[in-house]
């Protein structure tokens, strides 16, 4: 019935037959039996002075009703050697003896694995001295009350391990799928594409909010899209979209088609700047500080604007106190004057942008009024 080692691979149930020595230590031997609609089969580990044995059972000459009882329900149960499908009958044992509790000293764990379509069934051979246990103290045999809580344990435990190797193998199957799509996106994909779809997909959302607010769908043209993705600073481009979509609004109001297309003449985002600031121009300062000067200028108009729409007279304080971080206006008024080279420059670079307080902040106005007094003086 048995012939020589075979090599296992490693399925869960392969696994959990290796696993059985190591719960019981020094139980004499285990089988596993498994069937579905393709195969069936067996394997043995045996206990031997170098370790344990696996051989594999020929399942063929088995009794003709191994596969009636391994369709049994799963679950667990204690049985006499005498009662297994791949031994052969000791008659002379006695009717009294294969009844006998006491005798009945193999658990018999039968389980079905996640996919529903295979059974196992263990057999796990203990000594009826309870040795396998570790437990040298413990006198008598292995009686009723100890096997239903080893039974129900070890049945557990089985339960245990095939739920979690599957969870497992799934989770490791999902990670292996996004790992081969995020390496096929690398090699398939260059980086500013990649950057453009992320462009893409936070516009989208940003631009679903408002649209929801006012029942619209906006559409950015690919122009639009392009000129956002280049430009240099997040929070610029966030609020020059938010700015467009408002225009956008404002052109459309009398046009009762809901869907709005946002062209990139909509956005006021000079995408040239970031360039020349990265690799040098004549500026009278240092990119940095161009660049900080730039994002006052821009913090500025957005604190404006919104005094414009609550309909409020744009003034210092009230400019000041709608900052991001509030300020005082002789804060402001300072800022500008330290930064009036810088202030000029942009302003004169980038004609189209900080309408508001280009004309109705006198801060600003202040200083483009004194060059401009100078100029015709000059």
């Amino acid at each position: 019935m048995l012939h020589n080692t075979v090599n296992l691979n490693l399925k869960p149930r392969d696994q959990l037959l290796q696993l059985w020595s190591e719960i019981f230590p020094g139980i004499d031997r285990v089988v596993m039996l498994y069937t579905n609609k393709d195969e069936t089969g067996g394997i043995e580990l045996l206990n031997t002075t170098k370790g344990y044995d696996a051989k594999e059972l020929i399942t063929g000459g088995l009794d003709e009703t191994l596969n009636d009882k391994l369709n049994d329900q799963i679950g667990y149960s204690w049985l006499h050697k005498d009662q297994l499908p791949f031994e052969h009958k000791n008659q002379a044992n006695g009717q009294m003896q294969l009844f006998s509790e006491q005798y009945q000293v193999v658990l018999m764990i039968r389980l079905k694995e996640p996919d529903k379509n295979t059974l196992i069934v263990y057999y796990l051979f203990f000594r009826e001295d309870q040795s396998n246990f570790g437990i040298s103290r413990l006198q008598g045999h292995f009686d009723t009350a100890r096997k239903a809580l080893v039974g129900s344990l070890a049945f557990r435990y089985a339960r245990h391990f095939y739920k979690t190797i599957n969870n497992l193998q799934t989770d490791f199957r999902e990670f292996t799928s996004v790992t081969k799509r995020l390496l096929a996106n690398s090699s398939e994909e260059s980086g500013y594409n990649k950057h453009l779809n992320w462009v893409s997909q936070w516009a989208g959302n940003f631009l679903e909010t408002i649209g929801c607010k006012f029942n619209v769908t906006f559409e950015l043209t690919d122009t639009a899209l392009k000129k956002i993705s280049d430009s240099w600073d997040f929070n610029i481009s966030i609020k020059a979209l938010e700015q467009a979509a408002k225009f956008a609004l404002l052109l459309n109001s009398g046009n009762p088609n809901n869907k709005i297309v946002i062209d990139n003449t909509y956005l006021q985002i000079d995408n040239t700047v970031s360039n020349k600031l990265s690799t040098g121009n004549n500026a009278p300062t240092s990119g940095n500080r161009l660049n900080k000067v730039m994002v006052f200028l821009d913090n500025l108009e957005i604190a404006a604007n919104k005094m414009v729409e609550l309909g409020e007279d744009i003034t210092s304080s009230g400019v000041g106190q709608r900052l991001n971080k509030p300020i005082t206006a002789p804060a402001i008024t300072d800022a500008l004057r330290k930064n009036k080279r810088r202030v000029l420059f942009l302003l004169e670079k980038h004609p189209d942008r900080w309408p508001v307080i280009r004309h109705n902040f006198r801060p600003v106005t202040n200083i483009t009024d004194k060059k401009e007094t100078l100029r015709n003086i000059g």
